[in-house]
């Protein structure tokens, strides 16, 4: 980004007091990019007061932040808070917003700090009996990363990985359609 760029989120932003949102629509860019950005280049944020809105709404909004300052929670409330942030059980499958599926397992070597196993790792592990070395990983043959079943995963070099992407890149540019893995 340039200064360009930040003289026109300037201009959107604060001279025709535009939402983040109308700006992201705008833009094509996404609102956390927006806020972003905004911050980046110490662009004075809006305060409350600068948003369109009724004498009802300002009422609402303020009897809002009132009923909750200063509010603390009772030792036993914080702890069903933190326990139900833990619901997961053994097993809990999330879809990952890259497409990727996460399966909860903590205890599971491969585990990330939030407690959660890449689902396709975890089933190519269980298939060979071992843990995946480093310079190993599992290729989606058709391109789903959703689809884990063991006949659409392939145990690869990170080398191998690479070098196969890179010949389908090349492929696409040249259009041909020969996508199998030699």
């Amino acid at each position: 980004m340039n200064n360009t760029c930040a003289e026109e989120l300037y201009n959107l932003y604060v001279t025709q007091g535009k939402t983040m949102k109308d700006i992201s629509v705008e833009l094509g860019i996404a609102v956390g990019k927006i806020h972003r950005l905004i911050h980046e280049y110490e662009i004075p944020a809006k305060k409350l007061s600068d948003y369109p809105a009724t004498d009802k709404q300002r009422a609402a909004w303020s009897k809002i932040g009132k009923s909750k300052k200063g509010v603390s929670f009772a030792q036993e409330h914080r702890k069903k808070i933190s326990e139900a942030k833990k619901i997961h059980a053994a097993g809990h499958i999330k879809t990952r917003s890259d497409g990727y599926k996460a399966l909860y397992y903590p205890d599971y070597p491969h585990a990330n700090n939030d407690g959660y196993v890449m689902e396709h790792v975890y089933i190519m592990e269980q298939h060979i009996g071992r843990l995946l070395e480093d310079n190993e990983c599992v290729h989606h043959i058709n391109f789903d990363r959703a689809d884990n079943r063991i006949d659409n995963l392939r145990l690869m070099t990170k080398s191998e990985h690479m070098s196969y992407h890179s010949k389908l890149r090349w492929q696409n540019k040249k259009g041909s359609d020969d996508l199998s893995i030699q």
